[in-house]
């Protein structure tokens, strides 16, 4: 995910399909507060509310959330029994009573016409599903995995290039079945680690992912898989407006066992498959941008030229 992409909301969505009075007025108490209803012509009611950063760009901001109306505060299995597991707050699995409403309300209850089949004008329930896990003080140490590459070529030089975001003041190691741990050079000003692998045998066969393991001091290890990819290099992409020919030119960073490259607009928009790194196609109007994809997975895009 790239840094300013991140989303948080509070979502509150109250949901009835069918089996309601048209027109009708029906009223939800439930543990953060009341709402009133009117169900629509086919008696049904569908209604969301999400308060946060619903969708980015603009970069989110955190603290909107902390301010939510719709939902909140957290809500946890009551003394009940059975208790819920160690160091969590309920069980979805099983639906147990609840604490933790600021009303007091710690039950959904829905009052209105016919709302439980003819004559039964008030259903409630004490039972919720909760989920949650009760932080211990101890955060994950921070990793954002930027590129997991590798490139061999013909003359036996083979690489495998690891690049991360991390913790400033922490450590990061990487390794694989068949690939020798490595630990990668920290930039302790950016939090940015490096480390080229290089490997003896280029014919030998590539790990499927690798594995990195992130620590930093008063944190708990953060442990993530990376699929090892070639590097495709998209280099060129050209339309004639008087020929209208989309030339695309591209190379994978693996030429020992040559992938397919695969030229497309976007994900609607395929263009077709690359012979030799070549692919020319006929075309009323170009996409503005080419994306190449890799059957070794690696992909990149270049913007499309336009030239006479």
């Amino acid at each position: 995910m790239v840094d300013g992409d991140q989303a948080v909301f509070a979502r509150f969505r109250f949901r009835v399909i069918g089996g309601l009075v048209p027109g009708a007025t029906y009223t939800v108490t439930y543990p953060f507060g009341v709402k009133t209803f009117v169900a629509s012509a086919t008696g049904t009611i569908n209604f969301t509310d999400d308060q946060g950063c619903t969708a980015t760009p603009p970069a989110c901001d955190f603290t909107s959330v902390l301010t939510t109306t719709n939902a909140g505060p957290f809500l946890a299995w009551d003394a009940t029994a059975p208790a819920p597991p160690a160091g969590f707050i309920g069980d979805p699995k099983v639906d147990h009573a609840i604490t933790g409403s600021p009303f007091g309300t710690n039950f959904m209850r829905i009052d209105g016409p016919d709302v439980g089949g003819p004559g039964v004008n008030t259903v409630q329930q004490n039972l919720f599903a909760v989920t949650g896990k009760k932080f211990n003080g101890v955060g994950q140490a921070a990793l954002v995995i930027d590129r997991t590459s590798y490139s061999r070529t013909a003359a036996g030089v083979m690489e495998v290039d690891l690049m991360v975001h991390a913790a400033k003041n922490g450590a990061v190691t990487a390794g694989a079945v068949g690939f020798p741990n490595t630990t990668l050079t920290r930039d302790a000003v950016s939090g940015r680690y490096v480390a080229r692998v290089p490997r003896k045998d280029p014919a030998a066969v590539l790990p499927a992912f690798i594995r990195y393991t992130a620590t930093a001091p008063k944190s708990a290890a953060t442990v993530r898989d990376a699929q090892l990819v070639d590097e495709v290099t998209v280099t060129s992409a050209t339309y004639s407006l008087s020929s209208h020919l989309l030339t695309v030119n591209a190379v994978s960073s693996d030429q020992v066992v040559p992938p397919t490259l695969v030229a497309a607009g976007s994900v609607n928009e395929p263009l077709g498959a690359l012979t030799n790194g070549f692919l020319s196609v006929s075309l009323v109007a170009p996409p503005y941008q080419v994306n190449v994809t890799s059957s070794a997975g690696g992909k990149r895009g270049l913007r499309v030229d336009l030239i006479p």
